[in-house]
């Protein structure tokens, strides 16, 4: 089965609007979300976390442009794909509402579409204040975010530029032909979770030591370097620091 491909922007809140631009396939559909009857961003929210973490998928966010309303459903019944539906509806609150027609129908990859609306969830989260309050919008979701499957190596959800390995066994092989005696890396069991599209550092999860991740620059040259400090590496205590110091901040970089 072929999938489109998807992807989902959101603009800063401000007075009480969101712009939300989805792309689905060669489909392209912008939005202003309202809060006044819903709050949009915690229904993004659920969504997301729904799709990674339950079986079967029924969630609905709903975004109103007063009057005018557009439903965005994402159903799944597979861990493979999600069907995306936009519907526009015509209701003031109160009013019945008329189904008038389905903007998009279309298969999208399951995991992908997950990793989009959490990362550009938790790109939004790392500019809201401390206070979880979005000036001229109201509370992040915060809560809802947390509910991802924290399991070892499940679900695990990438933002651009940082990809997810196929075939790890050529990048465990290279790092341990390049570490050698003195690097903190050397004899430390390791598996390569992800890696940097646009360039050569990979993310490896350690088997032992105090930090849980590890950031490595690999120079793919299949032999120790005269440096014993090289390949550079960088350390992370946990997934959620590496997501907060690394990939929010790559992602961030890259769309500008």
């Amino acid at each position: 089965m072929t999938t489109a491909p998807f992807s989902l922007l959101l603009g800063t809140p401000h007075y009480g609007w969101l712009p939300i631009t989805i792309v689905a396939g060669d489909q392209r559909f912008e939005l202003q979300a309202s809060n006044v009857l819903n709050d949009p961003l915690t229904e993004l929210a659920v969504a997301a976390v729904s799709l990674a973490n339950d079986e079967v998928v029924n969630a609905v966010v709903s975004v109103w442009e007063e009057p005018g309303t557009f439903e965005l459903r994402f159903t799944s019944e597979s861990t493979k794909a999600v069907t995306i539906e936009i519907r526009e509806t015509s209701a003031w609150p109160g009013k019945a509402t008329r189904l008038n027609a389905s903007r998009f129908i279309g298969e999208c990859d399951r995991g992908q579409v997950a990793s989009a609306l959490i990362g550009v969830l938790r790109v939004l989260e790392s500019r809201t204040p401390r206070t979880g309050l979005i000036e001229g919008w109201g509370t992040f979701p915060s809560t809802e975010l947390r509910r991802v499957s924290p399991a070892p190596g499940a679900h695990r959800l990438f933002l651009a530029p940082w990809r997810a390995v196929h075939g790890p066994e050529r990048a465990n092989d290279e790092l341990r032909a390049e570490v050698g005696p003195r690097h903190p890396l050397f004899n430390v069991p390791v598996s390569v979770a992800a890696w940097h599209a646009d360039d050569d550092h990979y993310l490896f999860e350690l088997g032992s030591g105090p930090d849980a991740f590890a950031v490595v620059h690999l120079t793919w040259s299949g032999q120790r370097d005269k440096n014993p400090e090289w390949p550079a590496t960088e350390f992370f205590a946990s997934w959620d620091d590496w997501v907060d110091r690394r990939m929010i901040p790559d992602s961030t970089a890259r769309a500008r």
